[in-house]
């Protein structure tokens, strides 16, 4: 069976100036360019059937964006149905905050904009198929990123997983990346557009002629460069991306794959909310978050839980304003998608959360052994931006992230559950 394969990119960096998504302290617009952001889409055809990876340098996805993506697509080839289109974010921390439907920042010209530019990037996409073949390789990543709710790299650090796909076609080459982590250095104090460390990658990926990209973020919700990275500049940036472009570069141990076919599956499943705190409860919480800040030395992890008061001062949930709210009794939970295909023993599959890297190989164990699978590309703030979801253990001690999620501490068993009946 012939597999071909398409790629293309489109710029969507917003016209003019927007408020940036990704920390509650900035407070200003964006004041410039440093690099500009792209909607990149990955095609394969196979047996008739098409798979559509679009991928967004933007923070996240929320489902109002993806269903005006899809739609785009959908509506311009009607062979092309929803559940084989996925839409995901590189989770950069400069890009527009205008991407979130309900929030006071939203604009809807601009997100259009980005559905009908994701329309010309499959377009473009499909032009460019090619036959092609396809390698992989799963190797770790050493000194750029790690688990960050530790006190210091262990020095057996084992490294993080990352997942490639090398499309070989016609003598040049394309690349899915998908690696765990928030590739953030640059901090609050950045104004500028920015693909943050992808643009690092990416970067030293072309000087090494590596042009054709599609980097797909992961279980990255307590992966980061906080241990690696020596400042918030463009420079640090620069530096990071190098050394990982140097050892995807160098990675020779890639598995020839094939495939006959596509399937598509998809599952759902509710999650509930926590209940919005009353204020004295927000009070008894914020005593409790600075005592622990004072117990701890590195200033890294205060940083952390200091963004973590910030979010107790944030407005309380309308959750009757919620997009897919349902509403039991005095309790309020959230219908949540799980999109999956298997393409070959290739499996993709897209999650709506930041979850935790333990939990991203957890579901990567249960799909290589449902389905037999050699490799699984897990996506990352795909078809929905719904928050973190951590292990219910972590909800016992005091973290950003259990503060951060919405849900309550069961989220990640549901998840478990839901993948397991795929």
């Amino acid at each position: 069976m012939i597999l071909k394969s398409g790629y293309s990119r489109m710029l969507i960096t917003p016209e003019k100036s927007m408020y940036l998504a990704g920390y509650d302290k900035r407070e200003q617009k964006s004041m410039g360019v440093h690099d500009e952001l792209y909607a990149s889409c990955l095609i394969f055809q196979c047996a008739g059937k098409k798979l559509v990876l679009i991928s967004m340098d933007i923070l996240g996805v929320d489902e109002i964006l993806s269903y005006k993506i899809k739609k785009a697509i959908s509506d311009f080839d009607k062979s092309i149905g929803m559940g084989c289109i996925f839409v995901f974010a590189t989770h950069t921390h400069s890009g527009p905050s205008t991407v979130f439907y309900g929030r006071k920042t939203y604009d809807e010209e601009y997100c259009d904009f980005i559905a009908s530019r994701c329309r010309d990037a499959f377009i473009m996409a499909m032009g460019d198929a090619k036959d092609s073949v396809i390698l992989s390789n799963t190797m770790n990543i050493y000194g750029i990123a790690s688990k960050r709710n530790i006190h210091k790299i262990e020095e057996n650090d084992e490294g993080i997983k990352c997942t490639i796909l090398k499309i070989k076609r016609n003598g040049y080459n394309t690349m899915l990346i998908n690696f765990p982590c928030h590739m953030t250095v640059l901090n609050e104090n950045n104004l500028l557009y920015s693909k943050d460390m992808v643009y690092g990658l990416q970067d030293a990926l072309c000087k090494r002629g590596m042009f054709n990209l599609l980097y797909a973020n992961g279980a990255a919700g307590d992966i980061s460069t906080r241990f690696y990275r020596k400042d918030a500049s463009f420079a640090e940036v620069n530096r990071l991306g190098a050394i990982f472009a140097d050892q995807i570069l160098s990675a020779c141990d890639y598995n020839k794959l094939s495939a006959d076919d596509i399937l598509f599956k998809k599952t759902g499943f509710l999650l509930k909310y926590k209940r919005n705190l009353t204020d004295s409860e927000k009070d008894a919480k914020r005593d409790e978050i600075k005592r622990h800040i004072s117990k701890i030395g590195d200033m890294r992890l205060k940083r952390d839980m200091e963004s973590a008061l910030l979010i107790l001062n944030r407005p309380d949930k309308n959750f009757d304003n919620i997009f897919g709210i349902v509403k039991m009794g005095n309790d309020y939970f959230k219908k949540v998608e799980i999109q999956y295909a298997l393409m070959g023993r290739i499996a993709f599959i897209g999650i709506p959360f930041e979850i935790y890297y333990s939990t991203g190989e957890r579901i990567k164990d249960i799909l290589k052994m449902k389905y037999g699978c050699d490799t699984v590309f897990l996506l990352g703030y795909c078809g929905g931006y719904f928050g973190y979801l951590p292990p219910e253990s972590d909800f016992s001690s005091i973290c950003y992230e259990t503060i951060a999620c919405p849900f309550e501490k069961d989220g990640e068993g549901k998840l478990f559950s839901a993948v397991e009946n795929l």
